[in-house]
């Protein structure tokens, strides 16, 4: 079973029996937010859509305490690199495969960004290898 939970803004969680993703992951500071970045124990990646603070977010924290590789164009993924995170940096246009059930792909997105350019992010995650769940681009909010 697949479970998608807003966790507002831009921020999400899904999670599966085997993977936890986090997106945009805006926590600290976020008053809107249902949880706190203390109780994030278990992520396998994050992806970031651009590096305003309101989406690149507590990315960094989460990666060092959970191991979680972080998923970036490739400019903001050499930034991250320098603060001991793993990253991982698709071209434009690309879907990586990270896992045997869970690809990632990025598209262009219309927004302004400090480091690289802001992405659009779309999954796919198979499911007991017959059922596939596609979740689309995130767009800005």
């Amino acid at each position: 079973m697949v479970e998608l939970r807003w966790l507002s803004h831009s921020a999400f969680e899904i999670s599966s029996e085997k993977l936890v993703v986090y997106v945009d992951p805006y926590i600290s500071g976020n008053p809107e937010t249902p949880i706190r970045v203390e109780e994030i124990k278990k992520a396998n990646y994050i992806l970031v859509t651009h590096d305003h603070f309101d989406h690149l977010g507590d990315a960094i924290t989460i990666a060092k305490n959970t191991g979680a590789k972080i998923v970036v164009v490739p400019e903001l993924a050499e930034k991250l690199g320098k603060e001991g995170v793993s990253v991982v940096a698709p071209n434009m246009g690309s879907m990586i495969k990270l896992e045997e059930n869970f690809s990632v792909g990025m598209v262009q997105a219309f927004h302004t960004s400090t480091t690289g350019v802001p992405v659009g992010l779309f999954s796919q995650l198979m499911v007991k290898h017959s059922t596939m769940l596609e979740i689309p681009a995130f767009l800005e909010i």
